[in-house]
């Protein structure tokens, strides 16, 4: 745990911590990650053994309780994935993007602090007992299958991974788990995708849910298994089937437990379900009620849009192939009735990745420069926020800087809250 920054007159910098230094325990426990520091600093007493140029000393603190150290380490290293799952989304990108979008991680501490999912093939005894020993709870882990047979074909593990032997551990000593299956059609649907919810129902209620999500399928797949996507019958056919085990579910404790994409009923042409099919959107990072939050937010604020705008102005909303159509028919409709407004839901086609993905967060600046800049006299373009990364950039390294320049006009970026476009204009 080496410190990367000190905070002026903080605690740490009062104990006289520098950068370079390296934690090795507090109050005689070691300290191995991040985790391990958060909570060994609980006490208001600290004991921190630390190495400096070679050199193991002690420093104490005598701390408030709750204050912040000001301590700042190096990023965690994180555990790589050695699975070769035939549906990985990073073998799919193309050659040249940043390194990161490379990455593959399998860490259980990401899934703790971040809700990142993992499969557990790598995970040890010894990290088993320590999720439970520190209460790392709840996490997310993909299981995709549980036939030992499909699963191997999956996510190409040699041998058997003992994933129920590790679930069923953690489960017993109170660890609550959300888990997800990447739906891919001819492997792990139909009978085994029965099997494998009603296993993980057995879990239930340290088990909260399952996401179904559909497998995503780029224009990069020189060299990789031929897989096909999901289609529209069989879209039809999953929601068919999920809607009536979920409303089993709750009859028996009051969860739906087993949740679709938003992708599935878009791709089927049926209706988003209502807000309570989703019981407080606990897989909404799985893409699951995006969309029916979108249309409820966007309902409740409707009363406070503007009637009519100080002076004309074009807006362009730009977004996904999927989502182009629920913005035309929902929410199209009542900004036209805006006075001095000018409006338009343009679809952007994802040429960088392929036809096939057709979400607005894998979206690239130069897609969105390619599909806007026929459109002129254009006053503000509003594309979804989940565009860009936490770094404020796109998947292909265009900044919105970048993207303003090449189109000559203002651009946002919202949520839910389709209310922010009218800032300026709205009188409270």
């Amino acid at each position: 745990m080496i410190i990367k920054h000190i905070a002026p007159n903080s605690a740490a910098e009062k104990a006289g911590l520098l950068p370079g230094d390296d934690i090795r325990a507090i109050n005689e426990m070691p300290v191995r990650d991040i985790l391990d520091y958060h909570f060994q600093i609980s006490d208001e007493f600290l004991e921190i053994d630390v190495v400096r140029d070679g050199v193991e000393y002690f420093v104490e603190i005598d701390r408030q309780s709750g204050q912040d150290m000001g301590i700042e380490f190096n990023p965690l290293k994180i555990r790589h994935c050695g699975n070769k799952c035939v549906f990985c989304f990073v073998d799919q990108n193309p050659a040249g993007l940043r390194k990161s979008l490379y990455l593959k991680d399998e860490d259980y501490r990401l899934s703790f602090m971040y809700g990142s999912y993992f499969t557990l093939t790598n995970l040890s005894r010894k990290e088993a007992q320590r999720i439970v020993d520190q209460h790392l709870s709840p996490l997310y882990i993909s299981v995709h299958a549980i036939d030992p047979e499909v699963r191997h074909q999956l996510i190409g593990f040699r041998g058997n991974d003992r994933m129920l032997e590790k679930l069923g551990f953690l489960t017993r000593n109170g660890i609550q788990v959300h888990t997800q299956i990447v739906l891919c059609p001819g492997y792990n649907d139909g009978t085994v995708l029965a099997e494998t919810v009603a296993v993980l129902r057995g879990f239930y209620p340290q088990v909260l849910s399952i996401a179904v999500v559909p497998i995503g399928l780029t224009r990069h797949r020189q060299n990789l298994l031929k897989l096909n996507p999901v289609t529209v019958e069989q879209s039809q056919e999953m929601i068919t089937w999920a809607e009536q085990q979920s409303d089993l579910f709750f009859e028996e404790d009051g969860s739906h437990f087993l949740y679709l994409a938003d992708e599935f009923y878009l791709r089927a042409g049926i209706p988003i379900p209502p807000e309570s099919r989703y019981d407080g959107y606990v897989q909404i990072e799985n893409g699951i009620g995006m969309v029916r939050q979108l249309l409820d937010t966007f309902l409740l604020e409707e009363n406070l849009l503007p009637q009519r705008l100080p002076k004309k102005r074009r807006i362009l909303l730009a977004t996904g192939i999927s989502a182009a159509p629920i913005l035309k028919e929902n929410i199209l409709p009542t900004l036209r009735k805006i006075e001095n407004l000018e409006v338009d839901v343009i679809q952007v086609s994802n040429r960088f990745y392929g036809k096939r993905v057709t979400v607005s967060g894998l979206l690239t600046g130069q897609d969105i420069a390619a599909a806007l800049k026929p459109y002129t006299g254009v006053d503000m373009v509003v594309l979804p926020e989940n565009c860009l990364n936490t770094d404020g950039i796109f998947l292909d390294d265009w900044t919105p800087e970048k993207l303003k320049t090449v189109l000559g006009t203002e651009i946002i970026f919202c949520g839910n809250h389709l209310l922010e476009i009218f800032e300026e204009d709205i009188t409270l």
